[in-house]
This record gives structure tokens, sequence and C-alpha cells, in this order.
């Protein structure tokens, strides 16, 4: 066996010292990070009280369905100027603006229901 066969059966050792979470060991980092697992997570859950809200009340499976229409079609209509926005503007005030957006939305929901 040649030597350099030898070597592609040892174990690299960069790899060997790979740390999968170092990227959180950064402050701000895990912050977003926190942010955006709790972000989605209330989001999912709003989605669900929505829909078996609104289940309950009408028993109609087409009220839902038409719900969840109303939730997807803001998202295909304004991916590409919201992407454009994105672009030229601070990403960290659009990222604020968004959930204080979203945020606000909720509480009217809350308010409302």
């Amino acid at each position: 066996m040649s030597s350099s066969k030898r070597n592609l059966n040892l174990p690299n050792s960069k790899s060997a010292k790979h740390d999968p979470f170092s990227a959180l060991r950064f402050r701000d980092y895990r912050l977003f990070t926190i942010g955006r697992v709790l972000l989605f997570i209330g989001s999912q859950m709003q989605t669900v009280a929505i829909g078996w809200e609104l289940y309950d009340r009408t028993n109609s499976a087409l009220a839902l369905g038409g719900v969840g229409l109303a939730q997807v079609l803001p998202m295909i209509a304004l991916t590409l100027i919201t992407g454009d926005v994105a672009d030229r503007r601070d990403r960290k005030l659009t990222m604020l603006l968004s959930v204080l957006l979203l945020a606000l939305c909720s509480l009217t929901l809350a308010v409302l229901s």
C-alpha cells in the first residue's frame, strides 16, 4: 500500500476538532437564534389557534381552508417586494419592524377574539 493511500484512512485532524455548536459561542448569534426559534414557535401556535377557533365557531372546512389561503397569499405576493427592501435597507431595522408588526397583528387578534 502506498503512503498516499495510507494517509487517506487516517482521520483528518481538522475534521476531528470540528465543533458543530461553535457558532453559539457568539452572544449576538445565540440571541438571534433563540429569538428566531421563539418567533417560529409562536407563529405556529398562532396558526393552529386561529384555525382551531375558526373551525370551532363555523364547523366549516372551507372557512378553515380560506384562513390558510389568507395566511399564504401575502407571503407569495410580497416576497419580491420585501426581498428588495431587505437588500436596500438596514437589515436589523427591517427585522425589528417586521417582528413588531407581527406582534401588533397578534395582539389585535387576541383582543378581537
